[in-house]
C-alpha cells in the first residue's frame, strides 16, 4: 500500500517528467512504480499476452480512469465503494440477454439473410460467393469480419497489404462457462485477476447479476476468460482440463464452494478476441483500410475497424458506415 501511494505521489509531484514511448512506460508515468508493478503490468501481461513495452497507448484514454489521489487515498485507508470508470453504470435487457439489442435493431431492416458462410470476395466483379454456391453482387460492401481473414476471401492482395495483415497482433480467448445449482454465487458483475500463478483466468463475469433471466430459477453462472496467443500459448490443453482448472481457480478464489453442484460447463473459443495495439498497429491498419476503401469495401466493427470496441462502439461504427453510404446514395 505504501509503495503504491508513494509511487503515485512521486509522479503527481513531477508533472514535467518525460513522456512515455510505450504502454509499459505509460503505466509507470501515469500511476507510479507501485501501482504499475503490483497491478497494471501483471494484468496487462495476462490479458494481452505480450510485454506491454511492445504496445502503444493511443487506445487507453477511454479504458483506464485517471488516478484521483483523494479517491486512491480513501480506497487505501477505508472500505471504498465509490464507482469509477466508463462502465460504472450500464443498462442490460431483462429478457433475451444482450442478443435483444441486435434482434430489436434487425426489425427495422428488410432483406436480411443469415447463416451464410462467405467463401470468396471478388472486388473486380464486385461479387460475394457463399458456401451454398450462391453469388451476390454489390456496389459497396461492408466488411465486419476479421481483417486477418481477408486472404481467405480475396485473391491477389497486394504484397504491401499482405505484409500489413500478417503484422496484425491479436489474442484469443477460451471462454469457460460454468453453471451451478445455487443462486448467490457472487454479488459482483465482473472481477479481474492479475495473479498469473494462482488463476488460469484473467477476468470473470456473472450474467445473473445483469439479469436473473439469464439463468434458470435458483441457479447462477460464471463466464471465465482465459487469454492466450502465439506469444503465450495456453498452459492447459483440452476442454475437460480447461473446465477443471477453471473450477479449481473459482474454488481457490472462494467464488465456488467445493460441494457446489455443477449443472452446466462449456468452453467457447473466441478467435480473434482482443486487438493488440502493438507499435506497428497504426501503420498496418491504415495500409489495410486505405486499400479496402479504395476497392469499395468498407471495414466496420471491432474486427473490421480493428479496434478494442465494446458493443456500443460497434453499433456506432455500423451507424457511421450507414451514414457514409447513405450520403453517397443521396
Amino acid at each position: 500500500m505504501i509503495e503504491c501511494l508513494s509511487g503515485l505521489v512521486e509522479v503527481l509531484r513531477n508533472p514535467d517528467r518525460p513522456k512515455p514511448q510505450n504502454y509499459r512506460e505509460w503505466m509507470y508515468w501515469r500511476f507510479g512504480k507501485g501501482i504499475a508493478e503490483q497491478l497494471m503490468i501483471p494484468y496487462a501481461e495476462r490479458i494481452w499476452t505480450i510485454d506491454p513495452k511492445y504496445m502503444n497507448f493511443s487506445w487507453i484514454d477511454r479504458r483506464v480512469p485517471e488516478p484521483d489521489f483523494e479517491a486512491v487515498l480513501r480506497g487505501a485507508l477505508q472500505h471504498e465503494e465509490d464507482r469509477t470508470g466508463f462502465n460504472q453504470e450500464f443498462w442490460y435487457p431483462i429478457e433475451g440477454a444482450i442478443e435483444s439489442l441486435p434482434v430489436a435493431l434487425a426489425k427495422g431492416v428488410k432483406n436480411i439473410h443469415l447463416n451464410h458462410t462467405v467463401t470468396k470476395i471478388d472486388p473486380k466483379s464486385k461479387q460475394v460467393t457463399f458456401n451454398t454456391g450462391k453469388v451476390v453482387g454489390y456496389q459497396n460492401l461492408v466488411y465486419t469480419l476479421s481483417l486477418t481473414h481477408l486472404p481467405h476471401f480475396i485473391d491477389d492482395i497486394p504484397q504491401h497489404v499482405l505484409d500489413a495483415i500478417n503484422g496484425l497482433q491479436f489474442n484469443q480467448i477460451e471462454c469457460v462457462n460454468i453453471g451451478i445449482n445455487r443462486p448467490d454465487m457472487s454479488p459482483y458483475h465482473w472481477l479481474y485477476f492479475h495473479e498469473a500463478e494462482d488463476f488460469i483466468f484473467h477476468r470473470i463475469s456473472f450474467p445473473r447479476n445483469a439479469s436473473e433471466k439469464t439463468c434458470p430459477p435458483g441457479t447462477s453462472s460464471v463466464c471465465c476468460e482465459i487469454s492466450y496467443s502465439k506469444h503465450r500459448p495456453l498452459r492447459v490443453q483440452g476442454r475437460e482440463a480447461l473446465i477443471q482448472a477453471t473450477i479449481d481457480g473459482l474454488i481457490k478464489a472462494k467464488i465456488m464452494r467445493p460441494d457446489d453442484e455443477v449443472l452446466a460447463a462449456d468452453v467457447l473459443t473466441v478467435d480473434p478476441a482482443y486487438v493488440i495495439y502493438d507499435l506497428d498497429y497504426e501503420q498496418n491498419v491504415k495500409t489495410i483500410h486505405d486499400w479496402l476503401v479504395g476497392i469499395d469495401i468498407h471495414p466496420c466493427g471491432r474486427f473490421g475497424d480493428w479496434q478494442y470496441y465494446n458493443m456500443d462502439h460497434s453499433i456506432l461504427a455500423g451507424k457511421r458506415i450507414a451514414d457514409l453510404l447513405n450520403e453517397r446514395e443521396a
